[in-house]
């Protein structure tokens, strides 16, 4: 099922972008499903996401503070004390100087019912 839900989740997410080119966003997803007469709709739990700038999805963790998830393909995300990402690695590449983002350079929301927000932009180091 968590296989599934990666596979569309990287279908529903490819058609936007974010952050400059080259640059990861680091933030969170969340799928919700419609529901029917007798019962109202429902929104599974957040999860940790890295994405790439065409919000392709790069890694995912089960978890949803992106800051202490342990990823599905092994990146890491190191965050202050505040809780600003500071810098990650996925695969072998490292980034940093990341800053924080929102509106539509944060939005990799295509789909009605699933929810991908970036918190923060990260360059190549």
């Amino acid at each position: 099922m968590y296989k599934s839900c990666l596979a569309l989740l990287a279908l529903l997410t490819s058609a936007n972008a974010i952050c400059n080119p080259g640059e990861i966003g680091v933030g969170s997803s969340q799928l919700c499903s419609i529901g029917n007469p007798t019962g109202g709709g429902s929104c599974g739990a957040v999860t940790a996401e890295i994405f790439s700038d065409s919000c392709d999805a790069l890694d995912t963790s089960e978890d949803s503070d992106f800051c202490t998830a342990s990823y599905t393909d092994g990146s890491t995300v190191a965050c202050d004390d505040d809780h600003n990402v500071t810098g990650a690695t996925v695969g072998r590449t490292e980034y940093g100087s990341c800053r924080a983002v929102s509106g539509t350079e944060a939005d990799c929301s295509v789909a009605a019912y699933g929810y991908y927000f970036a918190s923060f932009c990260c360059v190549p180091a």
